[in-house]
């Protein structure tokens, strides 16, 4: 009981600081992600970094994976691809594919992949926005049937400004993550993957801003909706067929 009193006390402690820490994140020039962690470290936790968007948007980011994993199927359906005993990681990572062809963006933009091995402390800094890490390659082609899927070794993790994020197993995971990492470091989407950005704000998180967007592009905003209303017209019956 008092471990969760404790635990509780320190979720109040949290929420009590979060005006001082957007006074640090929103300020004309934003600090990087190194200045962030030394100051407030518990933000880049899974569980502080949820409760500090939460406080941001009003929105808990709890449905992200169940949203993006209801519309795989039309993804693939709209896109003319059938993996109907591929694995749940595949599929999920051609959905991605599909967004990013869609908009003709390049994944490469906003994904890095390395070896199983690879130490993260030497990640070079190619990008100045949050992306994301494959760590043990891309997601290939296997079946849930099949006894060795190389699922089980592969790894996500987010990175910033050389900063890492503590890994994850699933790619829909780390998609969370980044979303959450843009939105409390007041980061704008970059613009070689603006679409692909806004599109699964939109779609999988149901964050629809009544005013700008972290894309600073209204021609975005409009191709994204296109998209999404595009895939929820694909009906229950066609999947089912």
């Amino acid at each position: 009981m008092q471990n969760q009193d404790d635990f509780t006390n320190c979720i109040t402690d949290f929420a009590n600081c979060f005006p001082l820490q957007r006074l640090l994140l929103n300020r004309k020039e934003p600090p990087v992600a190194a200045t962030i962690k030394e100051l407030w470290p518990c933000l880049f936790t899974d569980l502080f970094a949820e409760i500090h968007f939460q406080l941001l948007t009003g929105k808990p980011t709890t449905e992200f994976k169940e949203n993006f994993e209801s519309y795989v199927l039309r993804m693939l359906i709209y896109d003319h691809v059938t993996l109907d005993s591929a694995t749940n990681a595949f599929k999920n990572w051609t959905a991605v594919k599909i967004i990013f062809k869609y908009f003709k963006e390049d994944y490469s933009n906003l994904f890095t992949i390395v070896e199983v091995d690879f130490d993260m402390n030497n990640m070079p800094l190619t990008h100045t926005y949050p992306f994301i890490v494959i760590i043990g390659g891309l997601p290939i082609e296997e079946h849930d049937n099949e006894d060795n899927h190389d699922d089980s070794t592969r790894k996500y993790a987010v990175v910033v400004d050389g900063i890492t994020f503590p890994k994850v197993n699933c790619l829909v995971e780390a998609l969370r993550v980044m979303l959450i990492v843009y939105f409390n470091i007041n980061h704008t989407y970059p613009k070689e993957c603006a679409h692909f950005l806004e599109c699964i704000q939109r779609f999988f998180l149901e964050i629809y801003p009544t005013e700008g967007t972290r894309s600073n592009n209204q021609a975005t905003v409009r191709k994204v909706l296109t998209f999404i209303k595009k895939i929820k017209k694909i009906e229950i019956t066609e999947i089912d067929s």
